[in-house]
């Protein structure tokens, strides 16, 4: 099975860009095949839809293993069969926590190919896991958190998260459909890793990416990220307002892409 993943400029990834994504697509055949939940021809044109047309970004074929990305796959067939069978969408969510990471997958609130997408309104798949993900883990860094206007001032409440720790977040939505037919929905996939600090205690002021960053987002960025980072990180600490830096390129399948840097 000779797929092409996806590939991505954004990160100019080079030490994860050696690892065997044909003896990993094997692997997870292997497992998917010891169930016997499906049939082989099924599998493979699974299989083959996950790794090709779906179109998910190569950081979570990065960041998986075969038995992980056998399971979701798994998940997602039996969505798509109880979908057909019943007629009435099923949830199609990915889940995986632990310690110091999780991921998530969920639809987009974006339906069909780039000739004639639609957006969707009102709540959503994306909105509800959303509030999820800012309430587990993105508000650990604050004592609380805004909701709303209270008798003509802020009303601050509890944060709701048990988990006294800070995450970086990473979201990329996918380029293909679940299904053209059943559901013609896009994936938005989320990750959330607990940073390991170069540096865990910078001196006041420190502007040095290299003490500031995080080891995992320094083995993997290229010069060119970096560099922009670093001229952001500069800049706002010479000003009272934010730093912004904007880029726009394209990747090697021609999709054009923009980069919108905030310090």
């Amino acid at each position: 099975m000779n797929l092409e993943v996806r590939r991505s400029t954004s990160m100019e990834q080079g030490a994860y860009h050696n690892k065997d994504i044909q003896a990993q697509i094997a692997e997870v055949g292997k497992i998917l095949a010891q169930d016997s939940l499906f049939s082989e021809a099924t599998l493979k044109k699974e299989i083959e839809w996950f790794y090709g047309p779906l179109g998910l970004h190569e950081f979570y074929f990065l960041g998986h293993s075969p038995a992980t990305i056998a399971s979701h796959i798994q998940s997602l067939i039996g969505a798509k069969v109880l979908t057909k069978a019943s007629g009435v969408d099923q949830e199609f969510k990915l889940v995986q926590e632990n310690e110091k990471s999780a991921f998530f997958a969920t639809r987009s609130n974006v339906q069909g190919d780039e000739s004639n997408s639609t957006r969707l309104s009102g709540g959503s798949d994306v909105s509800n896991l959303e509030r999820f993900i800012e309430k587990q883990y993105l508000s650990s860094s604050t004592e609380c958190i805004g909701d709303g206007v209270k008798t003509g001032y802020q009303y601050l409440e509890p944060s709701e998260t048990t988990k006294n720790r800070q995450y970086r977040l990473q979201c990329y939505r996918s380029t293909g459909l679940l299904d053209t037919t059943l559901v013609p929905s896009h994936m938005r996939l989320y990750f959330l890793q607990e940073p390991e600090f170069v540096n865990p205690s910078p001196a006041a002021g420190e502007t040095d990416i290299h003490q500031l960053a995080d080891k995992h987002f320094l083995e993997r960025a290229g010069d060119n990220l970096k560099k922009v980072y670093q001229q952001v990180l500069k800049t706002a600490s010479n000003q009272m307002t934010p730093a912004f830096h904007t880029e726009v390129w394209l990747e090697p399948d021609n999709t054009k892409m923009a980069r919108f840097t905030v310090a």
